[in-house]
């Protein structure tokens, strides 16, 4: 069944055009949701090993061998899908919306399974085995040695299930797929068992989303709490008659966000950033790692919307800015690719640059070495200043630049009040846009000339590296460039 709608009439095959800044955006958001279908079971990949639903993070496999179904990678893939579908309200009854409804329910069907799947992690009995991080393709559990557990994938799932149930009931639609047999059955039978692992094992320790560091990470809490918020409202709108369970979920999100916000260590007064895995932050007399990562940034996109004003360090945080500003600070000195910008900086002009994941990395994408840039970090940060402009927009109060948020705004304003409305203000608002521009501006000469991506871009000479065709990639690009959409039309008005 054919999805050109999606796509513009645009095919794969096609150069893109690296000249025309306007023309790529809307060639890329095409070949960018073009490669999430592709990476999709029963859509883009079929085969009898292969479930429909699963989506895979990468079809090679092969130095690297990413040809499985990770939990966090499907979670915010299709969500993704659900955020097209809610941005085309008046379209999603026509052919091709209904089917990809249906493709975003076959995730939801294919989740039920890998849930009562027993795996090296545990059981479904026990929920241990929710916090299992990837399975083989064909549903089968991955036997072989990992970084287990990774405690985010359920809480990005419960994101990306409710996201899609709260779809349904906004606009009076109903589930399609034979085992799903209603939004209620969905939350009782899937989302609820979730909510419970969050509540049982956001204190135990857990790998972080690199899958390298067993400890407490900001990027899962955060999401783990954004998972309870969202579990929360969910059995509301589904008027769920179990006031035991409310009342778990209330107690635990309190006792959460205490620790996120004073007890973890993802603050410092005497550090201007946040801290993504405060165990590997120095301590007296010993060596470690800077605090700095691109999880923080993925973490605090995927755990807020517009409407979560109860999870804390949402994009206009000013220890969230200031990580983006100190990230790009280290990394335009740090990778020899991004040496070009400098004299761009020289001149206090605010410029994007690749972005990797953290100084200290040194994964390239098939072995070790030296780290590189990553598509998916880089198209991270551009959303977070497209989010903090609408953010910033939709307030309507003044900006004020303090000595806190200095590190970031200083190359765009000077320290004090910008009052909304004002010259100054729409002058700020156009240079972070700018900014925000340039991290996409970096990718469109990285992408190659159909507009492929894989996982990262070589630190020295910006071809592609490690996994071809990373479906979080297309992901992380196609939602950077929906919220510039949404950001443009929000200051033309």
């Amino acid at each position: 069944m054919a999805l050109s709608f999606l796509l513009n009439d645009l095919t794969s095959s096609r150069h893109i055009s690296r000249d025309n800044f306007g023309l790529w955006l809307e060639q890329q958001r095409n070949i960018s949701f073009h490669g999430i279908l592709d990476n999709i079971g029963g859509l883009g990949i079929k085969g009898p090993d292969v479930s429909v639903g699963a989506v895979v993070a990468s079809p090679s496999k092969n130095n690297p061998d990413y040809f499985y179904q990770w939990i966090r990678d499907g979670a915010l893939t299709i969500n993704s899908l659900v955020y097209h579908l809610s941005d085309n309200p008046l379209m999603l009854n026509d052919s091709c919306h209904r089917l990809l409804k249906y493709i975003v329910e076959q995730y939801l069907a294919n989740s039920y399974v890998l849930q009562r799947t027993s795996n090296p992690s545990g059981d479904f009995a026990s929920l241990s085995g929710l916090g299992e991080p990837k399975f083989n393709m064909n549903g089968e559990p991955f036997n072989h040695q990992w970084g287990r557990p990774q405690r985010d994938g359920p809480a990005l799932r419960i994101l990306t299930i409710t996201n899609y149930l709260s779809l349904l009931s906004r606009y009076k639609l109903e589930l399609h797929h034979e085992l799903l047999q209603s939004s209620e059955w969905v939350f009782d039978q899937i989302v609820k068992p979730d909510l419970m692992y969050v509540c049982n094992f956001w204190r135990a320790s857990g790998y972080d989303l690199w899958e390298e560091v067993d400890s407490v990470h900001l990027f899962t809490s955060l999401n783990q709490l954004s998972a309870l918020n969202e579990g929360m409202k969910a059995a509301r709108l589904f008027s769920i008659d179990d006031a035991k369970l409310m009342e778990t979920l209330q107690q635990e999100f309190s006792q959460l966000r205490k620790f996120i916000t004073l007890k973890a260590g993802f603050t410092r007064d005497d550090v201007s950033h946040m801290i993504e895995t405060p165990s590997l932050f120095p301590q007296k007399g010993s060596s470690g790692r800077s605090g700095l990562d691109a999880a923080t940034i993925i973490g605090v996109l995927s755990s807020h919307t517009e409407d979560t004003s109860e999870i804390p360090f949402d994009v206009d945080d000013s220890r969230v800015l200031n990580t983006l500003a100190q990230m790009v600070d280290d990394m335009v000195y740090r990778y020899p690719i991004n040496h070009q910008y400098l004299s761009l900086r020289k001149e206090n002009i605010p410029i994007g640059v690749g972005l990797g994941r953290y100084p200290e990395d040194v994964y390239n994408g098939v072995g070790f070495g030296e780290g590189n840039p990553w598509f998916l970090t880089t198209a991270s940060a551009a959303e977070l200043v497209y989010r903090l402009v609408l953010k910033l927009e939709s307030s309507h109060a003044d900006l004020e630049i303090t000595e806190d948020n200095i590190g970031f705004y200083g190359k765009f304003h000077e320290q004090g009040t910008v009052l909304y409305g004002s010259a100054e203000y729409s002058s700020v608002m156009r240079n972070l846009i700018a900014f925000g521009d340039s991290f996409l501006d970096v990718l469109k000469q990285h992408v190659d000339d159909q507009g492929r991506m894989s996982e990262q871009f070589s630190r020295f000479d910006g071809y592609m590296k490690g996994a071809h065709d990373l479906t979080w990639s297309y992901s992380a690009v196609w939602n950077s460039i929906r919220w510039r959409d949404r950001v443009i039309a929000v200051s033309l008005k």
